[in-house]
């Protein structure tokens, strides 16, 4: 049985919040030019290991649950080009505010598990930093390939023929 600590309800609320944690990073990077490489990461190159991965059952939790209202920016309404764009550019505002997120998280774990000694805490983070950062990261990134290939379809379809 694990005995909560103050470092466990640390690291415990370090995990909630480092999603803003993230954001504010993902803000900085915007400012100084430095999203341009960052948004070409790819984690994944094969669609199906999404799939294998459970990201789809991560989905569906996400769809059939009141976390579906945590950003309602992502949302189609219209399959046009203009509105695709804009949707993809919010997919990867959150998706780079969840990676840093759990970039920032992993780090305070492993100054609890490197500086404190303490593998109970190192694991409470890293378990809660899985569903709450990375599955968010992978979901996003999988949409973002979903949204990037309809964009490039439409676009190859409504291009003008030069003659």
């Amino acid at each position: 049985m694990i005995k909560f600590t103050i470092g466990h309800i640390f690291g415990i609320s370090c995990v909630c919040v480092s999603g803003l944690a993230g954001f504010l990073v993902f803000l900085l990077l915007k400012k100084g030019n430095g999203l341009s490489s960052i948004t070409k990461l790819i984690l994944i190159k094969n669609p199906n290991s999404y799939k294998y991965l459970g990201v789809g059952i991560f989905k569906q939790l996400i769809v059939k649950t009141p976390l579906r209202l945590g950003n309602p920016k992502i949302k189609i309404n219209r399959f046009n080009i203009k509105e695709l764009k804009r949707v993809r550019n919010e997919i990867i505002k959150s998706e780079i505010s969840h990676f840093f997120g759990f970039i920032i998280s992993q780090l305070i774990a492993l100054v609890y598990l490197m500086f404190l000694n303490n593998v109970s805490v190192f694991i409470t983070i890293s378990v809660l930093n899985v569903p709450m950062n990375m599955y968010p990261v992978l979901l996003q990134q999988m949409n973002r390939l979903r949204i990037t290939e309809l964009i490039e379809k439409r676009e190859r379809v409504y291009q003008p023929v030069n003659d």
